[in-house]
């Protein structure tokens, strides 16, 4: 059954009066939500290998709502240090290579 956005707008309201009137607490985020550690990658092990970083990319794309087709392009266009490279151009925000 489909709601029609008035039904929609109606229950939104209605939550947002139980929240301000204290019948239901507003939703907590924890703290390590906002601050994820970042995910450490060995690159001269089998978790830095060129499949496992083009595997976790197209992980991470679909997620993260990027186009996969374009990132794995630019990542296989030259060799393995360009595609390190693309990796943490994409990625450095929560991944650090190392050796």
């Amino acid at each position: 059954m489909a709601l029609s956005r008035k039904e929609i707008e109606k229950r939104a309201i209605a939550k947002e009066k139980k929240i301000a009137k204290g019948k239901r607490k507003p939703l907590k985020i924890k703290k390590s939500e906002l601050h994820p550690r970042k995910v450490l990658i060995n690159i001269n092990s089998s978790d830095g290998d060129t499949f496992n970083l083009l595997a976790l990319a197209k992980k991470w794309s679909i997620q993260l709502q990027l186009n996969y087709n374009l990132i794995y392009e630019e990542m296989t266009a030259s060799d393995r240090e360009h595609l390190l490279e693309v990796f943490k151009k994409h990625f450095g925000t929560f991944v650090t290579l190392y050796e």
